[in-house]
């Protein structure tokens, strides 16, 4: 089959849409080519494989599904899959789990008659919680109990399911009770399918108190279930709000519990509007009784009492009904001992039923219809926007068949990295096994100690039953620890804020000491300057300064200049390097007197210019006299 990719509206619509291949044996090997080759069509979204009884079937087969799996991880557009009687079994059903499991448009799936058991039927359950199945047929699967269990759970937390059909599954009274419970808070589920199961009277009541907290189900079949009791059911109906089909043919109830059931269509909250009794062991008590209930309910569209013991008077009375009650549109009295003449009638009091329907339906739908006239515009503009829409759903195909190859790469990534963990893991085993060989070996070696040094072979012992209680007491503090390393990497976190804190308090504080240093170039500027003042009033007063030969004072006033330029270059210097850690405050030098005083402070100042050219803070002297504070 080659894959069909519309391109334009009118492609789409002359496109094929439903696969119908029912009972046509194409085996394995035709269902792996079939779901090959729809793997990537965007245009089919029904198949149907089923199996027609009494006619050939398709035999697809385990190996057939897992292709049918491979297709469903893939495509995109199929809602309904119909692969009734195909001999799946346990393994092919295991198979099409693993396409559902990513598949998201699937709503429609009927695997009846495929001997799936009890295991499988878990299976389909847990399936059920992750895709938006709506539609489940899995009658004749025999899963017993214990495949009601599972669905039970899943009814309990699935939202979109709405129809299930687990009939002739062999359900029993453990079954009905999971199954009530689960309706109790199902909100989703409308129609259950419990046909030909063994539920019998107690079965039948743990659902009925499930009809008593009126949920979403509408719809409920309970045909051959080895029924004599519907006391219970009654009872449910009657705090019914939303059931509007029951059926409870071919059971065991008599006119007791007929009479029962049908006493609640007395009542106005009462929605039934179809009712199955066929087959009951029903007689003319029932008939006369449900002719007068038919006077005053106007809501029973169908009545089902085929297969009963009704005679003529019944059948009388419940024309006599139909004659004044229009709602009734079908009503079947075959197989009852009623005349041919009276069944006529009835036919044609039903038919003339439906006519008056019909007529009351086409004033409703020609009133529907100049609605719709009137919103022409609007439907022309609508068809615009939908056609805008298939533009721009074009556009999203295109996106994800390259996002879907891409995938596809990514998962053969996935499949090499996961062939080399499994690979390192068997190198780990090799290991372990090594290791409990090499523990053994050491086992014996120490019974043979234990037979020559027994005193210390009892403190070995006690020492690694320690080392066993330790071991099993660092496995159990592995959590704690990983839980602490969370909160170490938190506070690291923290504490490299409070550090980006501190880096921006001592940028601060290098600005402070290169203003600082230039403080200090000043003072020592001055100091110089006073020097040299200093020095020319000595040499002009004379005394011991006199004395001094006129290279030293040359040499003392190049001093202070040599030390204001190295102040100078050591504060630009404390600019430019940012790792330089901030100084102290610098203390003016005044000498003591005598020239003895002065060059004392001349190597003074020195000195502490070197100090500060090398970014460091100069020690204090003796000699200082006088100490200022910088502003």
């Amino acid at each position: 089959m080659k894959c069909f990719h519309a391109t334009s509206e009118e492609e789409y619509a002359y496109a094929l849409h439903r696969l119908d291949l029912r009972s046509n044996d194409i085996g394995m090997a035709g269902g792996i080519a079939l779901f090959d080759a729809l793997a990537l069509n965007q245009t089919v979204t029904e198949v149907d494989l089923s199996g027609v009884s009494g006619i050939n079937r398709n035999h697809i087969g385990s190996k057939g599904a897992l292709a049918i799996a491979n297709t469903l991880t893939k495509n995109r557009v199929l809602y309904k899959l119909a692969l009734r009687e195909n001999g799946l079994g346990a393994d092919g059903l295991a198979s099409l789990m693993k396409g559902f499991a990513t598949n998201k448009t699937l709503e429609v799936l009927d695997v009846t008659s495929n001997g799936i058991g009890s295991p499988c039927g878990a299976l389909i359950a847990e399936f059920i919680l992750v895709t938006g199945l709506r539609y489940l047929y899995l009658g004749r699967n025999n899963i017993g109990d214990n495949g009601a269990c599972a669905f039970a759970d899943a009814l309990r937390h699935s939202e979109t399911l709405e129809y299930l059909d687990l009939s002739e599954n062999r359900i029993g009274v453990r079954g009905g009770k999971v199954l009530g419970d689960a309706l109790k808070t199902c909100r989703g589920l409308t129609t259950l399918d419990l046909t030909l199961n063994e539920l019998g009277s107690i079965g039948l009541k743990h659902l009925s108190d499930a009809l008593k907290e009126p949920r979403s189900l509408s719809t409920l079949m309970l045909g051959q279930n080895n029924i004599d009791d519907v006391a219970a059911l009654a009872e449910g109906i009657k705090h019914n709000k939303t059931l509007t089909s029951l059926d409870v043919s071919k059971n065991k109830i008599g006119d007791a519990g007929a009479a029962l059931l049908l006493a609640n269509l007395k009542l106005r909250t009462c929605k039934l509007t179809t009712v199955d009794v066929s087959a009951n062991n029903l007689s003319d008590a029932v008939g006369l009784e449900l002719s007068e209930i038919l006077v005053e309910n106007g809501t029973l569209t169908s009545l089902n009492l085929k297969n009963n013991y009704l005679t003529d008077a019944a059948a009388r009375a419940l024309l006599k009904s139909m004659k004044k009650n229009g709602a009734l549109r079908e009503l079947d009295l075959n197989y009852n001992d009623v005349s041919y003449k009276l069944l006529k009638e009835i036919t044609k009091r039903i038919q003339k039923n439906q006519v008056q329907w019909m007529g009351c339906m086409i004033q409703r739908c020609q009133s529907e219809i100049s609605m719709l006239e009137k919103n022409h515009d609007q439907l022309h503009q609508k068809e615009e926007e939908l056609g805008q829409l298939r533009a721009r759903n074009k556009e999203s195909q295109d996106r994800l068949h390259q996002a879907m190859h891409a995938l596809e790469q990514v998962e053969d990534a996935f499949k090499q990295e996961a062939r080399t963990w499994h690979e390192g893991i068997a190198e780990h085993t090799k290991e372990i096994a090594r290791c409990e060989a090499a523990y053994q070996e050491l086992g014996k070696r120490l019974q043979a100690m234990k037979a020559e040094k027994d005193q210390k072979m009892r403190a070995l012992v006690n020492k690694l039953h320690k080392h066993k209680d330790l071991a099993s007491k660092t496995d159990k503090r592995l959590v704690q620890k990983r839980r602490e390393l969370e909160d170490t990497r938190q506070s690291l976190d923290k504490e490299i804020a409070q550090l980006s804190e501190v880096r921006k308090q001592a940028v601060e504080e290098r600005q402070t000491a290169a203003e600082v240093r230039d403080h200090v170039v000043t003072q020592v500027e001055e100091l110089s300057r006073r020097l040299n003042v200093a020095d020319e009033d000595t040499a002009g007063g004379g005394g011991d300064a006199a004395g001094k030969p006129a290279a030293q004072r040359s040499a003392s006033a190049n001093a202070g200049a040599a030390s204001a330029r190295l102040l100078r270059s050591s504060s630009a210097a404390a600019r430019q390097r940012p790792g330089a850690g901030p100084s102290r405050s610098p203390s003016t030098l005044v000498a003591s007197g005598g020239n003895g005083g002065k060059l004392t402070a001349r190597s003074t100042i020195a000195r502490s210019a070197s100090t500060l050219a090398r970014g460091q803070t100069p020690p204090r002297s003796p000699a200082v006299a006088a100490s200022t504070k910088p502003p």
